[in-house]
């Protein structure tokens, strides 16, 4: 357990100095709201990772998640557009070099249901809130006047230093 828990350090340490951050089965701190393809992949693309992709793709479906693809690749074969890769913790590093611009989530078992079910239900809390955000932005178009112009101008001309009070009271009522 020891042993596991200092070998994932070393990969995350690796990942950082390469100026990528893989995600851990429990990290939660990467936004997953523009995340539109995942690929699960490992060395040949056609086993493993098959069957990874097989049991994320029904939890995506099941979720309602139509806008995400879900499939599987070897690393090597990995395109520049995806947006999330799966991989088996001993090959993330490896496909951080083939696609660094994506995030990566490493693994110890390509069919852990577990993590896949705690990705799906992020990525359903990721679109709900970018689904909600565009929403309360455009309810509230009509409420705003979204100017430039300062509601509250505090300038030099608005400022008095060095000045007395005439009363104890203040000089402001609300």
């Amino acid at each position: 357990m020891i042993l596991n828990a200092a070998a994932r350090r070393v990969q995350e340490m690796k990942a950082e100095s390469k100026g990528a951050s893989p995600l851990s089965a429990g990290d939660v701190t990467n936004d997953l709201s523009h995340v539109r393809k995942i690929i699960v992949a490992c060395d040949a693309g056609m086993g493993s990772s098959a069957m990874g992709a097989g049991v994320l793709r029904k939890k995506i479906q099941d979720a309602g998640l139509s806008q995400i693809s879900v499939t599987n690749s070897a690393i090597n074969n990995l395109p520049p557009d995806v947006d999330l890769v799966i991989t088996h913790r001993d090959l993330t590093e490896r496909a951080m070099r083939q696609v660094p611009q994506a995030q990566h989530i490493s693994l110890t078992n390509f069919l852990d249901s577990g993590l896949y079910t705690s990705l799906t239900e992020r990525l359903v809390a990721a679109q709900r809130h970018t689904e909600n955000e565009v929403k309360v932005k455009d309810s509230l178009k009509d409420s705003f006047d979204d100017s430039s112009a300062n509601l509250f101008k505090l300038g030099a001309e608005n400022i008095f230093l060095g000045r007395k009070a005439a009363t104890k009271e203040p000089p402001f009522t609300c």
